[in-house]
């Protein structure tokens, strides 16, 4: 069945999560990389240089350091989105003062304008699904431009500062239109391929016919409740039924008409095995298991003697019967005791083995 609602929620919420992480670490290593860039650059262009007074540059160490373990926290602590803001404006800082320190140290206002355009285009890329959080650290950059081309490096026509900072909006507004279509067209491509995912795999382990759990599902949902039970010292309890003289049945009132007994079956199972830990399947044919995690062999006893009567009350007529003049059903009850999984089949198979041999339509619990 396709995902719910809530489902395609969740996974929403989960990719902008993991966008966010991802983001966050390529800007965190582009930063890094500035940070190469710079210490290559200072070695280069030593003797170039107007200051020796590299007081920004290591305020801009501190700030990545502060950016980075801020991330980490937030990170692992699952902490609320406007806790992101901390790591964010640390980030901006440094973007600033990186490009401050370029344009003190050899008055480079190319370079410097360089850095700011390359972390402006960094946190696009990096946050362009968290609004909020460019608009933490994108004023950083834009005020660092700002301050450069009006106070340190103006130019001779004041246009050309109202274009260099208009430059950065209309960048901003294209980028976010085409990169938010995108991002808008992977996102439902990721959530129908989740959806396919969970259809294929529902599909795997269900049975055409009844709607519940296959031979499949059984083996798999076996292993893990034995798991459970060994893990936490759960009971566990295996019941294997059989549809009393089902191809009697079949030969008496067609194959459609069994098809729906099974339905009726399955529905009546499902009904009684109320609880989530419970497993309904179908084995082929008229056979079906129960998996019953938390139940001893007594409790068990009891929940198939009311699936007994409750299957007597639907009246569900069987002429091709020897036992009764409707549908009735014997069942084979084992109780896992940490015993290989093999064995507790074959010992719940014996115990439905003989519930046939005294009779039919009663249970057998295995010794």
């Amino acid at each position: 069945m396709p995902i719910s609602d809530k489902e395609q929620k969740d996974f929403a919420n989960q990719l902008n999560r993991d966008l966010l992480n991802s983001g966050f670490t390529w800007v965190l290593a582009s930063s890094f990389l500035a940070v190469f860039y710079l210490v290559f650059y200072h070695l280069v262009h030593a003797e170039e240089a107007l200051s020796n007074n590299y007081n920004f540059f290591h305020y801009a160490l501190v700030c990545l350091a502060l950016a980075c373990i801020s991330y980490y926290l937030c990170r692992n602590q699952h902490s609320r989105s406007y806790a992101w803001y901390v790591p964010c404006t640390f980030l901006g800082i440094f973007w600033l003062l990186i490009a401050y320190d370029v344009q003190l140290t050899w008055y480079a206002n190319v370079t410097s304008e360089t850095l700011l355009m390359a972390g402006f285009f960094i946190f696009l890329l990096g946050f362009h699904t968290q609004p909020g959080l460019l608009f933490v650290c994108l004023p950083f950059i834009i005020a660092g431009d700002f301050y450069i081309i009006t106070f340190i490096s103006p130019p001779e026509n004041k246009a050309e500062i109202f274009a260099s900072l208009m430059l950065y909006p209309i960048l901003y507004f294209f980028f976010r239109v085409s990169i938010s279509k995108f991002y808008r067209q992977a996102k439902q491509k990721y959530i129908e391929n989740v959806d396919l995912v969970s259809q294929l795999k529902a599909m795997s382990v269900t049975d055409e016919l009844t709607g519940i759990g296959n031979r499949k599902a059984f083996n798999e949902g076996l292993k893990l409740h034995a798991d459970i039970s060994q893990r936490q010292g759960n009971n566990m309890t295996l019941v294997i039924l059989d549809i009393d003289h089902f191809k009697q049945y079949n030969d008496c009132l067609g194959h459609p008409q069994g098809d729906s007994c099974l339905q009726l079956v399955a529905k009546l199972l499902q009904k009684n095995c109320r609880r989530g830990s419970d497993l309904v399947t179908r084995m082929g044919g008229e056979e079906f298991a129960l998996i019953l995690s938390g139940s001893n062999r007594i409790q068990a006893s009891q929940l198939v003697r009311h699936i007994m009567d409750e299957l007597y009350e639907e009246n569900i007529p069987h002429p091709g019967s020897s036992v009764s003049d409707r549908v009735t059903i014997s069942f084979g009850i084992a109780e896992f005791h940490n015993q290989d999984l093999e064995t507790l089949y074959k010992q719940a198979d014996h115990a439905l083995y003989q519930a046939k041999q005294n009779g039919r339509n009663q249970y057998s619990i295995a010794s």
